[in-house]
């Protein structure tokens, strides 16, 4: 009866309904729930689309990385942006080569997705990728990669290191990189410690700990 009610409601107009829907057959775990949740990928409505890909990721199979790569393509935006910030999720070499070459290509809003995907990757490709983006000639390319740089590896510090002390970073990126610095808890050389300290505020609890205080913020 469930499984009859999932299906009206995937058939239906009702969107936040058939939202719910999916997200109780991605709990179901059977595959008549399954069959169903692959009907609502292909739904007309881009939020149910966008939701039955949040799904598929909570129990990938190997057809998954084909059906991200397949959605990524999507006409709608938020599709694309759901289908490739999940892929970093899947764990396959293709899906991971996947979403580092979205991150190269295509529209300012797709690479930012595909940044978002690189995060959750486990792999030295990623944070290297994370690196090379911090200097990107679109702006919101940029901020993204330091935005998910926060599991990067080495080449990621020296990267936001480099941004906060060349004076043709611009400024809004320049404070980006040094609160993520502060957040890694980066041990910086003291000209570079004192250019954090006044666009992030100072450390405080020790290195590591990912403290800081803002800065104008008094402290007794």
């Amino acid at each position: 009866e469930g499984l009859r009610l999932a299906a009206e409601l995937l058939d239906g107009k009702d969107s936040a309904g058939a939202s719910q829907a999916v997200w109780a057959l991605a709990q179901n775990g059977t595959a008549e729930a399954r069959r169903l949740l692959e009907r609502a990928l292909d739904s007309k409505d881009p939020a149910v689309r966008s939701s039955a890909i949040s799904a598929l990721v909570q129990n990938p199979d190997d057809r998954s990385t084909d059906t991200l790569l397949r959605l990524s393509k999507d006409a709608d935006p938020s599709v694309r942006a759901m289908a490739l910030s999940s892929l970093g999720q899947i764990g396959s070499d293709r899906a991971q080569q996947a979403i580092i070459d979205a991150t190269r290509n295509g529209k300012p809003e797709d690479r930012v997705a595909a940044i978002s995907g690189l995060a959750g990757m486990d792999d030295a490709r990623a944070s290297q990728q994370l690196a090379s983006l911090m200097r990107d000639s679109d702006p919101q390319v940029a901020q993204a990669a330091i935005a998910n740089a926060y599991n990067g590896g080495p080449e990621v510090d020296q990267t936001l290191t480099q941004l906060v002390t060349d004076p043709n970073t611009a400024e809004n990126l320049k404070a980006a990189a040094a609160s993520q610095l502060r957040q890694r808890g980066t041990d910086l050389d003291d000209a570079t410690e004192a250019i954090v300290t006044k666009l992030a505020g100072a450390a405080y609890g020790g290195y590591g700990y990912g403290g800081y205080y803002p800065r104008g913020e008094i402290v007794d």
